[in-house]
Formats: structure tokens, C-alpha cells, sequence
């Protein structure tokens, strides 16, 4: 849809799109099921106000720009549009399920949210944001918001989570301040981020351009003739990408690589692995210590893993990394973080201390330059740099506890999931458990492999850990 100036409503503030919402633009367009990357967080409150709830969402929206943000193509370029926040009130629906059995109640409200959660948001309409509020009990609500990522992160979450709070206890206790706000809205984030990407002589554009200049090390644990055919279809997924970027009403060469990394998932086999409890205290003690991070540690036995192995030396490690190092930006909704790949090479007159240095090194330099989109550089080559990625990995650290757990694994699907890179690791670190989840594309790697990558990267773990403590 092509929107022009004279059509847009007046009041509206017309702002230039950053690289992200281009990134994600362009990705909505080409994929054939507008591409639902939605996220939901959840609430819950033991008493609830229509009213309250109400004023306080549309405070919210009236702070925070993005929240009433939609992208629209308006002559040939895209462009952010910022509603008003009186033209933009959210609307909401209270389902009461008190009166459901307990497991027919939970499934309902799984069920509904789960579909909520996979309907697409028209970018260009709006809102980008929807929400649903389920009475349990008397004394129990959950409160859904389903937001599309093109607006909001991990990060945000905590700016959304403390606001809400603020504003919903202002409304309560019925006194009004007027919202006076010193956030750095989106747009000025976006403008920034534009500069960056215009200037050619700046640091983080030459990092990434050295970086890149010899492509990803792909895993050599993968068999060589699969890995082949693999690469072959990336090209033809890369020809089909351009075809459709060539005819939208607007694009930009630079996001494809960013592109191609969401375009199609792979089908894919799905392993959970619960470490030892005594490897999660190893770990806790470790952390106590402070000298290396704990990504650096899991990067470490999984590089090492590998070079057993297949003998590998050289590794590329997706991992998330944001670019809110800028305080400024600290209370901003919107998608400011990014991730980006860590190179790691492991030299033979390493030891484990100077290994781990090495890897804090490496990441350090990543969330410095991360603010670039390494993707705008990988885009330039043919094919795209960037777009296939070996490894995913992510670490979240929650400061509760998980509970009893099976040590080991807990179960491992061969089938029915999908993933979009080569193979994709989320580990979680509780104060009382370690969790891994892994994802791994089906025609890249056997089951078999992925179990003995698993359980070879827990002994290797917990053989780094104790040699560092001992």
C-alpha cells in the first residue's frame, strides 16, 4: 500500500524509518504469512478496573511514540507515522472464565492467546499492540499484551513493566500528574541510527567490514556434501528474496541478509537438557567470582566441543547484544537490541584462563560495535553474508528458583519444530538449575549428533568449571 502525504491524517508526525523497521518491513512484505513476530508478556492482578486499566494503557501510549507508531511507504520511501495518542486508544475485551473447570479454564486461556500471538499485525494500519484481560477468579486476572517485536524488545519490557505500574497506581489512587516525558522517543533512535549508517569512515561500519571480509566459518560437524546442497538452496532463497525486494513500492539492498535470516524456517528437531545440580552450583560459585562472564564460559565448552569434535578451530557465535550502552536510551520502548556474530578461535597454546579472556574480549567488542547492523555490510556480498548463521546461542539469567528437575535430558523430538539458523541454543540459569533448549535445522544434522554434541558439552562444561575453581 502506497500512502502519500496528502492522504496521511493530520497530526500525525511523519518521521524517517530506522534500518530495523526497514529490516522488518521489507520481511513482512516477502514472506507469504506477513511474518507474525509477535511477542506477549503477561500480568496478573488480584483485583481490576476497567476504567483504571484503560487510562492507564492510553497514558502509556501517550509517553512512549512507538506504541502508536505504524510505517507506511509514502512517496517511494518508507516513513514512520506517529499518531496522536487521541486518535490511538487501544481496545481491550475482559473474558470471565470463573466459571470453567481449572484445566478447561488454563487451556482456553493458552489457547486464545497462543492464536493471538500468531495473527499477524498490519504494519501500515495498526496498532501494532493488542491486549487480553482474563478474569480466573475473583482474586485473579491475567492481563495479555501481544506486541509485535518491530516495536518493542527484552529491554522494554522492564521500561513497559514500570510505567504501566506507575501510571496504573496514579489512576488508583485518583490524582492526575500530567505526562511530561524526557524519553528519548524512537524516532530520535532511528535518526541516529540512519547517521550511523550513512558514514562511511566510522568505526563500527570498518569492524564489521574486517570482520565479515571472509564470510562465516560454517560448523564442520556438518557432513560436507549436505552442507553443499545447503548452500545451494541459500542461493536460490537469496535469487527468490531479491525478486520480491525488487518489486515492493519500497526497499533497500541492505537489509537482505537480515532478511534471508527470517525468511523461510527450516524444519527442524527439538532437544531440552537439564545440567546437574552440582554443574549449576560449580557455575553459581563461578559467577560469584566475577573474573570471566558466564556467556564466556558456555561459548568456551561449546567452541571446545566442537574442535573434538570435527577439529575445528574457528567459530562464529550469534549472540544477542544490545545497543542500549547509551544511557540516554535507557527508559526507550522499541527495538534497540541486536545481535551479531562473536569469532572465536581457539589456538593450541591456549589455556582455559586465557581462553575465557579472549572470548570477554570478543563479546566486548561486539555490544560496542552491535549498534552497526552487521547485516548492512553482509549484504553487499553475493550471496549474502550473514543470512545463514551456524550457531544461535543466548544466555537469560533469572534471579528465582526453578524447582526439582531431571537431570540430563529431559526429551529430544526429531521432528516438528523449526528453526531459522543451522543449529540455535537458549540456556537459562536459575539460582537452583541450568536448562538448555536446543533447535537444530533436520537436514543439517542426525539426532545422534545433537545428543552427543549435548552430553559432550555438559562434561565439557563441568570439566572448565572445575579446573578454574580448583
Amino acid at each position: 500500500m502506497i500512502v502519500s502525504d496528502t492522504s496521511v491524517k493530520q497530526g500525525n508526525i511523519i518521521a524517517e524509518a530506522g534500518y530495523i523497521q526497514r529490516r522488518e518491513w521489507v520481511t513482512y512484505k516477502v514472506r507469504e504469512d506477513n511474518y507474525p513476530y509477535n511477542t506477549s508478556i503477561k500480568f496478573e492482578v488480584s483485583s481490576f478496573s476497567q476504567v483504571i486499566f484503560q487510562k492507564a494503557v492510553d497514558a502509556l501510549i501517550e509517553r512512549h511514540e512507538i506504541l502508536r507508531t505504524t510505517l507506511q511507504v509514502i512517496d517511494g520511501t518508507l516513513k514512520q507515522v506517529i499518531h496522536p495518542s487521541k486518535h490511538f486508544s487501544i481496545p481491550y475485551t475482559l473474558t470471565d472464565v470463573c466459571s470453567f473447570e481449572e484445566k478447561e479454564r488454563d487451556d482456553f486461556v493458552t489457547k486464545k492467546v497462543s492464536l493471538s500471538t500468531r495473527t499477524p499485525f498490519n504494519l501500515e494500519l495498526g496498532p501494532l499492540f493488542r491486549v487480553e484481560v482474563f478474569k480466573k477468579r475473583t482474586d485473579l486476572y491475567n492481563i495479555y499484551f501481544i506486541i509485535h517485536h518491530l516495536i518493542f524488545d527484552l529491554h522494554s519490557f522492564q521500561v513497559f513493566k514500570k510505567d504501566l505500574a506507575q501510571f496504573w497506581k496514579m489512576f488508583t489512587n485518583d490524582f492526575f500528574e500530567p505526562v511530561t516525558s524526557n524519553v528519548i522517543q524512537y524516532k530520535e533512535y532511528a535518526a541516529f541510527e540512519n547517521e550511523l549508517l550513512e558514514n562511511k569512515n566510522n568505526a563500527h561500519r570498518l569492524y564489521w567490514e574486517e570482520k565479515l571480509a571472509d564470510g562465516l566459518p560454517r560448523l564442520l560437524v556438518i557432513d560436507e556434501k549436505k552442507w553443499e546442497l545447503h548452500r545451494e538452496k541459500y542461493i536460490a532463497l537469496a535469487n527468490e528474496v531479491k525478486t520480491k525486494m525488487d518489486q515492493l513500492p519500497f526497499s533497500d539492498d541492505r537489509v537482505i541478509a537480515g532478511v534471508l535470516r527470517k525468511y523461510k524456517a527450516n524444519a527442524a528437531g527439538y532437544l531440552s537438557f537439564n545440567y546437574t545440580n552440582d554443574l549449576t552450583k560449580s557455575i553459581q560459585k563461578y559467577k560469584e567470582q566475577g573474573r570471566n562472564g558466564i556467556l564466556s564460559l558456555l561459548i568456551a565448552g561449546i567452541a571446545i566441543t566442537f574442535n573434538k569434535l570435527s577439529g575445528q578451530r574457528t567459530f562464529a557465535f550469534d549472540v544477542p547484544a544490545s545497543s542500549r550502552a547509551n544511557i540516554k536510551y535507557k527508559d526507550t520502548i522499541g527495538w534497540l537490541t541486536t545481535s551479531g556474530p562473536c569469532f572465536i578461535t581457539l589456538r593450541e597454546d591456549q589455556n582455559i584462563p586465557a581462553l575465557l579472556d579472549e572470548i570477554d574480549e570478543q563479546l566486548y567488542f561486539l555490544s560496542r560495535h552491535s549498534v552497526y547492523p552487521f547485516e548492512a555490510i553482509g549484504s553487499r556480498f553475493d550471496p549474502p553474508v550473514g543470512g545463514d548463521m551456524p550457531v544461535f546461542l543466548t544466555l537469560v539469567t533469572k534471579d528465582q528458583d526453578l524447582g526439582p528437575v531431571q537431570e540430563g535430558m529431559v526429551y529430544h523430538k526429531h521432528r516438528g519444530t523449526t528453526t531459522y539458523q543451522n543449529l540455535a541454543i537458549f540456556i537459562d540459569l536459575y539460582n537452583d538449575a541450568m536448562t538448555l533448549n536446543l533447535a537444530y535445522d533436520n537436514f543439517l544434522f542426525d539426532p545422534s549428533l545433537i545428543e552427543t554434541i549435548t552430553n559432550d558439552h555438559a562434561q565439557m562444561l563441568s570439566a572448565i568449571v572445575h579446573e578454574i575453581l580448583a
